[in-house]
């Protein structure tokens, strides 16, 4: 399975996720509760705090 592949389940989520009402209600929760761990893993790809600004912009799609 290539990068494409994988990435399109994510990216169908994300779509539904402006369409859907009940994905709407939970999304920034989810978004939250997933920065700390998402934050981390880009800090560490980059060798790089998680606290650190940039790594912190990269996530939020800054």
């Amino acid at each position: 399975m290539d990068v494409a592949q994988r990435l399109e389940t994510p990216r169908g989520f994300v779509r539904l996720s402006r369409e859907e009402p009940g994905l709407r209600a939970v999304w920034p929760g989810a978004h939250f509760d997933a920065e700390d761990i998402l934050a981390g893993l880009i800090a560490e790809g980059t060798d790089r705090s998680s606290d650190d600004l940039a790594v912190r912009s990269v996530w939020k799609g800054a």
